[in-house]
């Protein structure tokens, strides 16, 4: 999104660059288009291409909530969370209820109750 677009509250208008307007212009909300975004929301974010659930949940939020309101849930999943802490720090997977943290040499990440234990 552009930085005008971001603080924007309204979550059905959101910018891109020109080309990607071109391929996926943002008053097209009939399913096709709709199911183009979100797929390339899955590669961008999350490295992957979409399962036909996700596909179909998103798409129906997009359609319901808007595009940058879906935009925003892919920024902050978990999923996304795991992929960027194992860039930068290594650390553990995200945890939905505690901050991210690196757990010392000799530990592992307990999600249950998001903190560090020993082997």
């Amino acid at each position: 999104m552009t930085p005008s677009s971001y603080t924007d509250p309204n979550n059905f208008n959101y910018l891109q660059t020109a080309e990607y307007q071109a391929r996926n212009p943002q008053d097209m909300n009939d399913v096709a288009h709709l199911q183009a975004f979100v797929a390339d929301l899955y590669r961008a974010f999350l490295q992957r291409e979409p399962d036909q659930a996700g596909l179909d949940f998103w798409v129906s939020n997009a359609q319901n909530e808007g595009r940058k309101k879906v935009i925003r849930a892919f920024e902050e999943s978990i999923e996304f969370g795991d992929l960027v802490s194992k860039l930068f720090d290594g650390g553990p997977p995200a945890c939905s209820t505690c901050i991210r943290r690196t757990c010392p040499r000799g530990t592992f990440f307990d999600f249950e109750t998001c903190s560090c234990q020993p082997f």
